[in-house]
């Protein structure tokens, strides 16, 4: 029994792991593609400078990236907020598996040994 709770922890760390690494990576990719926009941007901007013919559009397509960049950052928000809750899911029942099997441990020792009880 002892050996199944190690092994249970045991795997419970390694999914907690995975999760952890799972938002950092969705984290660094949010953030890639943030920095993408951004310069973007930058570009879009010093472009303008040059012709002065068609501003409007100019300025739509920056309005366009200002609006995917806040999308970006609500779905980054999003995926945190989504990911904690599991974490803490998991973490709940974790408890409640491990509180079960100390019960049924603890059980099975009163039942089957003949040891007083301390």
């Amino acid at each position: 029994m002892m050996m199944m709770m190690m092994m249970m922890m045991m795997m419970m760390m390694m999914m907690m792991m995975m999760m952890m690494m799972m938002m950092m990576m969705m984290m660094m990719m949010m953030m890639m593609m943030m920095m993408m926009m951004m310069m973007m941007m930058m570009i879009d901007d010093d472009d303008d400078d040059d012709d002065d013919d068609d501003d409007d559009d100019d300025d739509d397509d920056d309005m366009m990236m200002l609006m995917m960049m806040m999308m970006m950052l609500m779905m980054m928000m999003m995926m945190m907020m989504m990911m904690m809750m599991m974490m803490m899911m998991m973490m709940m029942m974790m408890m409640m598996m491990m509180m079960m099997m100390m019960m049924s441990v603890s059980q099975l020792n009163k039942r089957y040994t003949c040891l007083p009880k301390h």
